[in-house]
């Protein structure tokens, strides 16, 4: 797992470490608008959007948090196979009651790939996958994981808890940024939050549940596309 880690200097450096910068990186794209909305908020008090700062203001655990660091397209090891969850973005943040870890998953219309059912019968990692599944649930205090839930959305939250054990955190939030409206992805994303315990909706934040001292949160945010002055101001930022 990568520890050393260097400052952005613009969006550039965000295109440069997807797994296709070329394909991916188009205004419109949750890559694209992602890197924008990040940059440009980069002198704000809180280091974060300020729809972000919103929706977290919604719960007194999150209403101060602020940006320690960012790390694009940041690794998380799991068991059972090589492939690391790869968040969007990881956000250390420090609030009130401690330190936060954040994964933030960018979306502009894109689904959450695939379903865990449809996950499980692809080929490879062989039995890995049922580790790497048992895993994953025995992290978010699951005995089980339906197969129609979005296998995207179980490793990553799965990743923002493992994040904040690694870092001491208090708390772990998921978090998605969308950029589109989506209806399908939204109540995927509800189902997920149903089978943690929680109603979730758009532009909201819930604590789901404690997980052996961490609080997890689950949180919807819609952004809009940035205009080019903000895209003006987010290379500038650099």
């Amino acid at each position: 797992m990568t520890r050393l880690f260097v400052p952005t200097t613009g969006v550039g450096n965000w295109q440069a470490l997807l797994s296709d910068p070329e394909l991916h990186w188009k205004r419109g794209r949750s890559a694209f608008e992602l890197a924008v909305s990040w940059e440009a908020a980069a002198r704000r008090e809180s280091g974060m959007p300020s729809d972000i700062d919103a929706v977290l203001r919604q719960t007194s655990r999150l209403s101060s948090a602020c940006l320690v660091a960012g790390f694009v397209e940041h690794r998380t090891p799991l068991p059972g196979g090589t492939r690391a969850s790869q968040s969007d973005l990881w956000a250390l943040l420090c609030g009130s009651d401690g330190l936060i870890s954040m994964t933030v998953e960018g979306k502009a219309g894109e689904p959450f790939d695939k379903t865990v059912g449809d996950w499980r019968s692809e080929a490879g990692e062989g039995s890995g996958k049922a580790v790497r599944l048992a895993d994953l649930a025995k992290e978010l205090g699951l005995t089980e994981i339906p197969d129609s839930i979005m296998y995207q959305l179980v490793h990553r939250t799965a990743a923002a808890v493992k994040e904040a054990r690694r870092c001491r955190a208090a708390s772990a939030v998921m978090l998605v940024q969308s950029f589109s409206k989506d209806e399908r992805s939204l109540r995927d994303f509800e189902a997920f939050s149903a089978l943690l315990g929680a109603k979730t909706g758009e532009n909201q934040v819930r604590l789901v549940k404690n997980l052996l001292g961490i609080d997890l949160f689950l949180g919807w945010v819609s952004s809009s596309l940035a205009t080019d002055d903000v895209v003006a101001k987010a290379v500038e930022a650099g």
